[in-house]
């Protein structure tokens, strides 16, 4: 069950769970703090004869000191699995690094032992590609998706312990807390918003279907039209997303990729005026019924702003028809690169005077708030179920740890505001 070695003066016990089992419940951070376990660790060290505990398992971090006999100190360091994710929207994992100096890489936590230095590090990985693998192996539905995704993609919520006089407690908290080291710093206040608009604000996907639907209608064609709406909107997101100094904007995208759909689904009857009908159904679109409300009580703390592919007319004709007042709309037409180019996202901040910590964007998008994070953003992911019609939208999940993940624009709203 235990594996020694010796670090300079210090004897070393490596497991994989507890001193007994390997379920490993008894290294679990809440069962450190328990002081009632205080003589059952005494007698794990005295029987294993070492002065070090190190565990890796599926509990929860810790990395405890423990009175033993006499003025003899002992230490149990837990990394909480094997480099998985343990605070809540951070997806570093942990390592234990045991060495006769401290650690040359900033750690959450070091103590000294027996002359040994014992130090919890954050590894960092490719946090897209461990999620990839993952589903590859363990789809949505199964028993490990069910207990091990949340924590893969988020991170995990740590619990609060008292002190015990045996335990030196490690401060774990949520990722908003400060970090003991370790470049895990307090996130920077939210000092203003940035929503991305087309399909996280505007129901894209109703209004496109209602337009094609009624000139469908007056063709007696009666065809799948939240097919083809989806359709067109594909097309036209290849041919916006990521140009750099384009000679045209959305509009046109939106008009040429019209042109081709109709011709994809044998809708070449449709004339020039019901084609600028249904092209111009873009400017008549409704917000999300629980965007207004939420967004209004945002903006009476916080400036809040578009940040958007659309053109700008578009935006500003759309949220008249809609009641929304945005303090600014910024369009990637003005900055003359399209998201998820990095320079959109920087251009922004610089123009709102603000640093990208400081700015919320918000998306509905996994591209677009990726890349948002990549830049510096914080990042709330809100769920649009209905963006894509009864198709789903293709990337219904966060895909990563972001700041905040929502249902809807209500709690959004709510959470935002209670962090300031």
């Amino acid at each position: 069950m235990v594996a020694r070695y010796q670090v300079g003066g210090c004897r070393v016990g490596v497991v994989h769970g507890d001193a007994e089992s390997l379920a490993g419940w008894r290294f679990d951070v809440g069962a450190l703090d328990d002081p009632e376990q205080a003589p059952w660790l005494r007698s794990m060290f005295s029987s294993a004869r070492v002065d070090v505990f190190a565990s890796t398992h599926t509990c929860l971090p810790a990395l405890r000191l423990v009175g033993a006999a006499g003025d003899e100190t002992r230490c149990v360091a837990n990394n909480g699995a094997a480099g998985m994710p343990n605070f809540r929207g951070e997806l570093a994992g942990l390592c234990i690094r045991i060495g006769t100096s401290p650690s040359p890489h900033a750690a959450v936590h070091e103590v000294q032992v027996a002359g040994a230095h014992v130090a919890l590090v954050p590894v960092r990985f490719d946090a897209y590609r461990w999620r990839n693998e993952f589903l590859a192996q363990w789809p949505p539905g199964s028993p490990a998706w069910q207990s091990h995704f949340e924590r893969i993609t988020r991170g995990r919520r740590s619990r609060d312990h008292k002190r015990s006089p045996c335990v030196q407690r490690l401060q774990w908290a949520e990722v908003d807390a400060t970090r003991q080291g370790a470049g895990m710093q307090r996130r920077s206040q939210i000092k203003a918003l940035a929503f991305d608009t087309g399909g996280t604000v505007l129901d894209w996907h109703g209004g496109l279907v209602g337009a094609l639907s009624a000139v469908g209608a007056l063709h007696g064609r009666n065809l799948d039209w939240h097919g083809v709406a989806n359709d067109w909107r594909r097309r036209a997101m290849k041919g916006i997303v990521g140009q750099q100094h384009p000679s045209f904007n959305m509009d046109d995208v939106h008009r040429r990729t019209l042109d081709e759909v109709l011709e994809h689904h044998g809708l070449q009857a449709f004339t020039d005026a019901e084609r600028h009908r249904i092209w111009h159904a873009w400017r008549e679109l409704d917000a999300w019924p629980d965007f207004p409300a939420a967004q209004a009580a945002l903006r009476k703390a916080l400036p809040v702003v578009s940040l958007t592919m659309l053109p700008t007319a578009l935006v500003v004709e759309v949220s008249r028809r809609n009641g929304i007042a945005w303090d600014a709309v910024i369009s990637c037409e003005m900055i003359g690169v399209y998201k998820p180019h990095a320079q959109a996202y920087a251009t922004a901040a610089r123009w709102m005077a603000l640093e990208p910590s400081q700015i919320l964007m918000v998306a509905c998008h996994n591209f677009d708030l990726n890349a948002a994070h990549q830049a510096g953003f914080q990042t709330a992911f809100v769920r649009r179920p209905d963006e894509w019609g009864p198709e789903g939208p293709p990337d219904p999940h966060p895909n990563m740890a972001y700041d905040f993940i929502e249902d809807g624009f209500e709690t959004l709203s709510r959470k935002v505001l209670e962090r300031l």
